[in-house]
């Protein structure tokens, strides 16, 4: 009998020691590699989208637009060109009026707003490898309206074009960086 409880005895340390060692093991937890990132890339593009409407909500229609600081989103330039097709606008007017648009819509805070999306544990996967979530602006140019019209006896001018803002992102092992982008119309009214 004695030898039976010395026995278990030597048993029971052995095994206290080994669950010892398997809890004082290496603490580093690998993140567990996502084969298919459609679902996170569909939740990126929601995210950017909730942030890129706060943003028009709080930093462009609340904003007053002081018409001096335009270059071509003046009363002037808007008669100038009025009913012309892009074909007929100055390139160095259509380039001002690239620059007026970005500046109302405040393109370099979005950007920052945006690239704090770079600091969710949850998109590193998709933008640790992007400097800026903004890869570029685009002006469906074809799309541009340059109208006056009358009301209460001013007269009032409106441009109106499409643009879209193009997102990147880049997952590991994929070689490319992809986009997805975000639509809306631009509509500028001068008093």
């Amino acid at each position: 009998m004695k030898k039976l409880l010395s026995l278990l005895a030597a048993f029971s340390l052995v095994t206290t020691s080994s669950v010892a060692v398997v809890a004082c093991g290496d603490k580093t937890v690998t993140p567990p590699i996502i084969e298919d990132n459609s679902q996170l890339i569909k939740e990126l593009e929601t995210e950017t989208n909730k942030i890129f409407v706060e943003h028009l909500e709080n930093n462009v229609y609340k904003k007053s637009i002081i018409e001096a600081d335009n270059k071509f989103l003046t009363k002037s330039k808007i008669k100038q060109y009025q009913g012309k097709a892009v074909e007929e606008i100055d390139p160095y007017d259509l380039q001002q009026l690239e620059i007026d648009i970005k500046k109302i819509l405040d393109i370099n805070e979005l950007t920052k707003s945006l690239n704090q999306l770079k600091n969710v544990n949850k998109y590193k996967i998709l933008l640790n490898d992007v400097d800026s979530l903004i890869k570029n602006v685009i002006f469906d140019w074809k799309s541009l309206i340059i109208k006056i019209y009358e009301q209460d006896g001013f007269d009032l001018g409106k441009v109106i074009v499409d643009y879209k803002i193009e997102v990147q992102y880049k997952y590991k092992g994929v070689k490319d960086i992809q986009s997805f982008n975000i639509s809306n119309i631009f509509r500028y009214t001068s008093k």
